[in-house]
């Protein structure tokens, strides 16, 4: 699949102009403890009228995940200078983005207290999550954004984007690296011999994926990314991955990063998302397994470790569903 180009020039207005229209500007930055591990920096700042915002700081030069991803115009910009209509499928707390030389910034509302917290979610939230992600993926997608390719977007966590990781120094690529040398050990042979395909060519992926209906994707519904305000209403930060690709790419990544903290097993999880996204059982059958290929091989490595430390049965409850999905890649 081609690479994703940078859509219309845009002009963005100065961090310092974009603090001075928002009553920022002679307010100190404080700093933010935050769980992501791309190279972009957040810090907070208080408004005179009690108003709490997160202001994020990304660059190429300093952002391993933009590196690997092409992100030369700063996708999360761009989502933001597009104003893109989420209708009420979910809400950003974005308020403007700004460019100041090799760098960009995006202003938020701070939403930290209405973030998921570090514990397993309840079943109300985790519906509230699916549903609004069924109506997300529903949305029509816009073409103003330059978005993540999906062939990067699969292979961002594999050995060779590690590396990539390594030379900006990003503790996580030992992770990652040691990750999938402990997955030839952990993972049965048929799934090995699947997902090393995968790694070394995702096109069989690419093209099954693209047999089915294209949607549009957030890109990383992680729940350290998905808040609730008291209302009920979804909130989504990091728009840097967002891409229009197959809903399967989505839940892969959202069972495999979220598997600890879900309330559910995780074949709850993906008959929940079928019924809220009214699948038929002819898609739903494909659907389901390029779920797992895409699960396995964005978080092969993670579930690998796991097996390692001694809790192996999370690795082979994907492997054994992905031995059984390798027809689609046919």
């Amino acid at each position: 699949m081609a690479r994703c180009r940078p859509g219309r020039s845009r002009v963005f207005e100065s961090v310092a102009a974009l603090l001075d229209a928002h009553g920022l500007a002679d307010v100190r930055e404080e700093s933010f403890d935050h769980t992501g591990f791309s190279g972009a920096t957040l810090t907070r700042l208080m408004r005179s009228d009690g108003v709490s915002f997160v202001l994020k700081r990304m660059s190429i030069a300093r952002d391993w995940i933009m590196r690997a991803t092409d992100d030369l115009a700063c996708r999360e910009a761009a989502f933001v200078d597009a104003s893109i209509d989420l209708g009420d499928a979910a809400r950003t707390p974005t308020v403007g983005a700004a460019h100041d030389g090799d760098g960009y910034a995006l202003l938020m509302r701070d939403i930290s207290t209405e973030l998921l917290t570090a514990d397993a979610i309840s079943i109300a939230q985790l519906d509230a999550v699916i549903v609004s992600m069924a109506a997300l993926h529903a949305r029509p997608a816009p073409a103003s954004v330059p978005w993540c390719d999906l062939a990067q977007r699969l292979t961002l966590l594999t050995p060779t984007t590690a590396r990539i990781a390594a030379a900006y120094g990003a503790p996580v690529a030992r992770d990652i690296i040691e990750g999938w040398r402990v997955f030839d050990v952990h993972a049965t042979p048929r799934a090995r011999t699947i997902v090393h395909g995968l790694i070394d060519d995702p096109s069989p992926l690419v093209r099954a994926l693209a047999r089915t209906p294209a949607a549009f994707l957030h890109g990383d519904l992680k729940f350290d990314n998905i808040g609730i305000d008291p209302n009920g209403r979804l909130w989504l930060i990091d728009w840097a991955m967002t891409l229009v690709a197959a809903p399967a790419v989505e839940l892969g990544w959202f069972l495999a990063i979220n598997s600890r903290r879900l309330p559910v097993s995780l074949e709850d999880v993906t008959r929940r998302y079928a019924s809220a996204a009214g699948m038929t059982t002819e898609l739903r059958t494909r659907h389901d397994a390029l779920t797992v290929l895409c699960g396995l091989l964005l978080r092969g490595w993670r579930k690998s470790l796991d097996a390692a430390a001694g809790d192996g049965d999370e690795l082979r409850w994907w492997c054994e569903r992905v031995e059984a999905a390798a027809f689609v890649l046919s």
